[in-house]
């Protein structure tokens, strides 16, 4: 299993750790729609502020990606998660990687160079 998946399944479960325990709260829906509604206030404020063609341009921008979205297929929607946290794990890991190894194979060179002055300080 690569690196990602295990990531994947641990946050999926971790997920499912944390719904148990808001399921088991006696407030949760009332809680859940408060948040909701605050948030849809928030929202319709923010766009109260914006200008029309901002709230026209952004209404198109989601509907363009919204018909994007549905014409992708479901196989590639499947494997998607563990596409994008390998590329992650790819951007952040690799070069960690090879700077660890760059630097022991530097504090190598340095302690051979060092024991090579040091033969040729005792034989000179």
């Amino acid at each position: 299993m690569i690196v990602a998946q295990l990531i994947i399944k641990m946050l999926i479960s971790m997920n499912n750790v944390a719904w148990g325990f808001w399921m088991e709260i006696d407030e949760f829906d009332p809680m859940r729609a408060t948040i909701s509604n605050v948030s849809s206030k928030v929202w319709n404020k923010i766009l109260s502020f914006t200008p029309g063609f901002i709230q026209t341009i952004l209404g198109m921008t989601v509907g363009k990606v919204d018909d994007v979205w549905a014409k992708v297929p479901d196989g590639i929607k499947e494997t998607l998660p563990v596409t994008l946290m390998s590329c992650i794990l790819s951007c952040l890991l690799v070069p960690y990687i090879i700077y660890k190894m760059d630097e022991y194979h530097e504090q190598r060179a340095e302690k051979k160079g060092k024991e090579l002055k040091e033969v040729k300080a005792e034989e000179g």
